[in-house]
């Protein structure tokens, strides 16, 4: 398992970013080539979605800095940092779907303020970046 807790804990501290500028440059060209964006920025959606047809291959978390990429798509975290000008804390996971990542309960309050963790369908220490991404739109 794969604790995440710091790289949440870094990224919230240094806050907004102008992650924005990821979603006006989908698609583009190099590593963006072919890619589309899901991301609702007027709902404050705190994900933006980069997704390859109908596969995500990266999660962009709005809040700060931080990507959780699919193995052998690194080069998305490349770009979005120089996009962005910003160096982004980066998680890397096999499959978006795969159960390797965990957070410490007792920091989800730091990390999101007011929200509430859906106890009982996400297992904070054990989930997938899709269960993450789940447990916080």
């Amino acid at each position: 398992m794969q604790d995440v807790t710091e790289a949440f804990v870094r990224a919230h501290e240094v806050g907004a970013w102008p992650v924005d500028r990821v979603a006006a440059a989908v698609p583009g060209d190099g590593p963006l080539a072919d890619l589309r964006c899901e991301w609702d920025q007027d709902a404050g959606d705190d994900w933006l979605r980069l997704l390859h047809t109908s596969m995500v291959l990266a999660l962009v978390w709005v809040p700060g800095p931080l990507v959780i990429a699919t193995s052998g798509h690194h080069d998305l975290v490349g770009e979005i940092e120089r996009l962005t000008a910003t160096t982004v804390e980066q998680v890397a996971v096999a499959h978006l779907d795969a159960p390797v990542i965990a957070i410490r309960p007792d920091r989800l309050e730091e990390i999101w303020p007011g929200r509430d963790w859906p106890q009982g369908s996400v297992d904070a220490s054990a989930m997938s970046a899709h269960d993450l991404w789940y447990a916080t739109c």
